[in-house]
């Protein structure tokens, strides 16, 4: 995900959580528990947008480094040979 894309999802996400903060707090049924339960959820949701980020990121260089290193195109092999009693 390109930097641009990510700071416009999270643009997105606080644009429509102080769009929604704004517009609760007039209402007569909102209470402060629930803004910031809301505003809470809304902060969790853009941590999980950078920890998806740079768990991928991490994901694609281990990817690379492992290309680099040939080590996808190892292989192993176990075999299991009898045991010859003596008796």
């Amino acid at each position: 995900m390109p930097k641009s894309v990510l700071w416009m999802v999270v643009g997105i996400i606080s644009a429509a959580t102080c769009a929604v903060v704004a517009l609760s707090i007039g209402t007569a049924g909102a209470t402060p528990l629930s803004i910031g339960t809301f505003v809470t959820t809304a902060l969790t949701f853009i941590a999980l947008v950078f920890y998806a980020r740079d768990n991928n990121r991490l994901a694609r260089i281990t990817q690379d480094k492992w290309e680099n290193e040939t080590i996808l195109d190892t292989t192993y092999e176990m075999t299991i040979d009898p045991m010859i009693s003596d008796n």
